[in-house]
């Protein structure tokens, strides 16, 4: 089978994935296509990729990999397919690209929003740090990026979040934080009413993920009994702040931003709608009292 026949075969066994449909004159059933497409593949690959291909297990579930490329991906068939893009340039991307209706647009969209929350104080300077650092690593200049957001199959995604894991070298926390940013985009494509799949319903829980080395250190009863006790002996704030964290849901720049006009006596009410974050004032970063458009009551 010739390139050009077997990239004929892969684009309408994709067709059959997304829509269920073969293309015209396609009488082969998805099976078959599927198990004449595995052969082709591991012939084609076999001559130019020399790395062992095998399967690993991480958390319960197992995945195709191999190196240089590193690549993973959940079957076998989507690496096969993944390397032979890697190889021959078959790119299912290019055909469904555009610039004015990528992902990496509406995420920027996103982006330029989320600078106007900062700016305003709803959001910390850090949140749209993070975020910026990860679309500038993950999604600007990638062949997920510059596709017409409009075209991306849930399939797709999938494939993407595979593909800026290869090697489980991402926490499980940053997977998180790149998952927010599509979120974003794809949100941002809804509202100028364009019809895109809901990235939320593609999962990412079989994706194997780094381990965070962060350990989060739980005081026992005893231990919290401990504190608490000594902090009632003694009469300054910080015992005050203390035991306001151990006893309410609050966080610590929001229990540094209180003052007593947001505390209501009679009611025994606390409206927390501030809060202190790390801003940068010229060269050098400093705590800023900032104002919370969207406040909450605490009993």
């Amino acid at each position: 089978m010739t390139l050009e026949e077997l990239n004929s075969m892969i684009e309408s066994y994709k067709a059959l994935e997304v829509c269920g449909t073969l293309g015209s004159g396609m009488s082969l059933t998805r099976d078959s296509m599927r198990q004449l497409i595995e052969k082709e593949l591991r012939q084609k690959i076999k001559e130019v990729h020399k790395r062992k291909i095998g399967t690993k297990e991480n958390r319960g579930y197992t995945y195709w990999y191999t190196k240089n490329p590193d690549i993973t991906r959940k079957t076998e068939l989507e690496l096969y397919l993944a390397l032979y893009r890697h190889y021959y340039g078959f790119d299912y991307v290019s055909v469904r690209s555009s610039k004015k209706y990528s992902v990496a647009t509406f995420a920027e969209a996103y982006l330029d929003k989320l600078k106007v929350r900062v700016a305003r104080g709803e959001k910390a300077d850090g949140t749209l740090n993070h975020r910026m650092a990860k679309y500038n690593v993950y999604l600007r200049d990638t062949d997920f990026g510059r596709m017409d957001i409009r075209k991306v199959e849930s399939s797709d995604l999938e494939d993407y979040y595979w593909s800026i894991n290869p090697s489980a070298n991402l926490t499980r926390s940053n997977l998180r934080e790149i998952k927010t940013l599509i979120f974003g985009a794809f949100d941002m494509a809804v509202k100028k009413n364009l019809r895109v799949i809901d990235p939320r319903r593609v999962s990412t829980l079989d994706i194997p993920c780094k381990i965070s080395e962060k350990s989060e250190t739980v005081y026992t009863d005893g231990e919290r009994a401990k504190i608490i006790d000594e902090c009632l002996k003694r009469d300054d704030v910080y015992a005050r702040i203390i035991l306001l964290l151990f006893h309410m849901p609050m966080r610590v720049g929001e229990a540094e931003a209180l003052k007593w006009d947001i505390i209501g006596q009679e009611t025994r009410h606390i409206t927390i709608c501030r809060s202190m974050v790390m801003k940068r004032v010229g060269k050098v970063m400093q705590p800023v009292c900032v104002d919370r458009v969207k406040g909450r009551t605490l009993e």
